[in-house]
């Protein structure tokens, strides 16, 4: 199995420990207790939108667990902003971004990219401060950023 790079462009901001390279940032969705936090799960949870106990069948999904999969993806998307990694898989760092301008080209492949998605909407900045608040991030000044993911 290889590594795969991928390029990414947003417009959002990196995450980080005040003024350090982001690396190292330890985000609130993750902890002694679960180092693997997911912030899709952090954030649906602090909704309520709660996990249920049941085991998963590849071959049954419970009903119970395509609902909240399906109410958690439905509260996201009207957030529209993400979580993103930069960097290397072993040792990521972490940014926010806008949804509607977070563009990635997998190794290997050449991106055409459209003015439009490109152009700066107004609500962005609103919508991350907003998200950032939800996550229990600090927010900063968002601008274009284009980095890279080297990751398994």
């Amino acid at each position: 199995m290889g590594l795969d790079a991928d390029g990414i462009l947003f417009y959002g901001f990196p995450l980080s420990n005040n003024d350090d390279d982001g690396y190292g940032f330890t985000p609130p969705w993750r902890s002694e207790d679960d180092p693997y936090g997911d912030w899709e799960e952090f954030l649906a949870t602090k909704m309520g939108i709660v996990r249920p106990d049941v085991p998963y069948n590849q071959n049954d999904t419970p009903p119970e667990l395509k609902k909240f999969w399906e109410d958690k993806r439905r509260y996201l998307e009207g957030l529209n902003c993400v979580v993103g990694t930069y960097g290397y898989h072993d040792e990521p760092g972490y940014y926010v971004a806008v949804n509607d301008c977070h563009i990635t080209a997998h190794y290997g492949d050449v991106k055409k990219l459209d003015y439009f998605e490109l152009a700066y909407k107004a609500g962005w900045d609103r919508q991350l401060q907003h998200f950032c608040d939800l996550l229990e991030v600090k927010y900063e000044q968002p601008g274009w950023y284009l980095t890279n993911y080297l990751g398994g």
